[in-house]
């Protein structure tokens, strides 16, 4: 049982490509070597193994190589399966600030419970808790974009085509 939201849950995802395992890995080479201003692609990313990878969107931006771990972000592995190359891939959203609005709201929520008292800290309190579920469900719906984005450009750019994951 998941009690997450699909938003912002793990989403599996196969495809598949008539290349060659080492056609498809020197193109993700190609796509992960471009600078941070070659605005060619429109994706950035590293091998992890051989045929492992993490890819997320190019932002001008991201200081450092390993930020792309709290990005929304595909970790995919690359294998061949049937004269086919297959590439199982798990998109996974921006948790940090996931994190940090469940943080600000469990923070309102202790608040208001200490100050409920006072009936002008209840409401401030309340108003609070109110902005922050607008985040959360803002959060929610700009996950789901991010992670549908993400696997667009990733299919656009390698000529993927979809498949089943049984």
């Amino acid at each position: 049982m998941n009690l997450l939201p699909s938003q912002i849950r793990k989403e599996n995802h196969c495809f598949y490509t008539e290349k060659s395992v080492e056609q498809l890995v020197n193109e993700l080479t190609e796509i992960f070597k471009k600078r941070r201003f070659d605005f060619s692609s429109k994706l950035t990313g590293e091998f992890v193994t051989k045929n492992n990878f993490i890819l997320s969107n190019k932002i001008l931006l991201m200081p450092f190589k390993h930020e792309i771990y709290f990005m929304t972000r595909i970790e995919g592995a690359i294998y061949l399966k049937n004269n086919q190359t297959i590439i199982d891939t798990s998109i996974s959203p921006n948790m940090r600030t996931g994190k940090i609005l469940a943080a600000l709201f469990t923070i309102s929520f202790i608040f208001i419970y200490l100050m409920f008292k006072d009936s002008d800290f209840l409401k401030t309190g309340l108003y609070i808790l109110f902005f922050l579920l607008i985040l959360s469900l803002l959060f929610i719906f700009n996950s789901q974009r991010a992670k549908n984005n993400l696997k667009k450009k990733f299919i656009d750019t390698l000529n993927l085509k979809e498949k089943s994951c049984l």
